[in-house]
């Protein structure tokens, strides 16, 4: 009977074994000068949050910083995360503490890492990232202080962080489980130090970028700047947001390293629609290292814009719009009788006032539709029309 009891205990201890859920790579969002980036504290190869994985938080020295500066900040952190269709992750934190260095004391405070992505086949949906199956990303990039590692008296100082996250093993909706990212119980520490007054590293650092401005220029934006690369630079890009947390590329420069041409200091936003943007450079190193500069902000506030449209869709093919002098771009859709598009086009208005476009390939077959044009997924008039 012994023997027979064996077997079942046996495999509940190797099912309480089971790891359901797991992380393969970490980082520490920081804001240096000006500068933003993620320091790796786990991950390899192409898993690597800063793809230059040699980019470490741990044993990082960042430098001298003026007191109460708020040049050398965590503005957060970012996890990835797998889970097998068994096990389930609810969430992240990032804990830390500061000290002076060599004097590791005081408790960790802690913030969350909201979550940030799902994984869309082979890349993460936010398109930054190799993943499989059910992986997920955990993430905060505050471009202000979320902790201000300045705000200290003068003197050495460590920073102490590791990461924790949460979930369940054997529940696809439990959290009660939490793991850890901890430098094999070490932690992650960087080392700085704090001056009153006197030199410090951003005067070395402020040269790369001297200035980035925009203006509003008739139906676009204007953006200017002054940046120098340097023997690292692979090329710079200029960035934009409507909501300073996700971003699109909007110009990029030349290979600096094959050109050796300094990259173009102007672009000018024409896709640009009435409401609150954001704009940043970025720099590309050779080292796989990337730089985000300082963002910058920006609203045009247009006349207000008033069009309509002719019912005059007959067999003759002819579409007439009524507007205001602006010359951005509206596009014109064409709904059959059960609300599927059969016809969409851009066309230039050009600031007239009124003017005739032929729609010489809308050879849909007759029937009741409705016409509608829109600039920026706005709806500006429509019509019903049979043909």
């Amino acid at each position: 009977m012994k023997r027979i009891c064996l077997l079942p205990m046996l495999l509940l201890s190797l099912n309480m074994l089971a790891q359901n859920f797991g992380e393969f790579a970490s980082a520490v969002f920081v804001g240096e000068c000006g500068i933003t980036q993620f320091y790796n504290t786990s991950g390899s190869g192409s898993n690597c949050i800063n793809p230059s994985c040699g980019v470490l938080f741990n044993g990082q020295n960042f430098g001298t910083f003026l007191q109460n500066s708020g040049d050398l900040y965590i503005g957060g952190a970012e996890i990835k995360t797998w889970k097998n269709a068994g096990g389930n992750v609810c969430g992240a934190n990032l804990n830390y503490r500061v000290y002076p260095t060599g004097s590791p004391s005081g408790a960790f405070s802690s913030f969350n890492l909201p979550f940030k992505s799902n994984c869309c086949g082979a890349t993460f949906c936010d398109g930054l990232g190799p993943c499989g199956g059910n992986d997920q990303k955990w993430s905060q990039e505050a471009l202000i202080p979320t902790v201000n590692l300045t705000a200290f008296a003068p003197g050495n100082w460590s920073v102490e962080v590791y990461i924790s996250y949460f979930g369940d093993d054997f529940s696809s909706s439990g959290c009660g489980m939490t793991r850890f990212i901890s430098n094999g119980g070490f932690n992650y520490v960087a080392n700085y130090t704090i001056v009153a007054s006197g030199s410090h590293d951003c005067t070395l650092l402020a040269a790369d970028l001297s200035s980035l401005t925009s203006t509003c220029v008739d139906d676009f934006v204007k953006l200017e700047w002054e940046i120098t690369p340097d023997h690292l630079t692979h090329f710079i890009a200029l960035e934009k947001s409507v909501d300073a947390i996700n971003w699109e590329e909007i110009y990029r420069s030349e290979d600096y390293q094959t050109s050796h041409v300094l990259p173009q200091t102007h672009f000018e936003d024409r896709s640009f629609p009435s409401t609150d943007v954001y704009y940043r450079l970025v720099e590309y190193e050779t080292t796989g290292n990337v730089i985000y500069f300082d963002v910058i902000s920006n609203q045009c506030e247009y006349e207000n814009e008033t069009y309509s449209i002719t019912n005059s869709i007959g067999d003759d093919g002819f579409l007439v719009v009524h507007g205001n002098n602006s010359t951005l771009p509206i596009e014109v859709e064409i709904f059959d009788a059960m609300g599927k598009v059969v016809y969409r086009k851009e066309i230039e208005h050009n600031g007239q006032e009124s003017a005739m476009y032929q729609l010489d390939d809308f050879d849909v077959a007759s029937g009741v539709f409705i016409a509608r044009i829109t600039r920026f997924g706005e709806v500006l008039d429509f019509v019903r029309f049979l043909r």
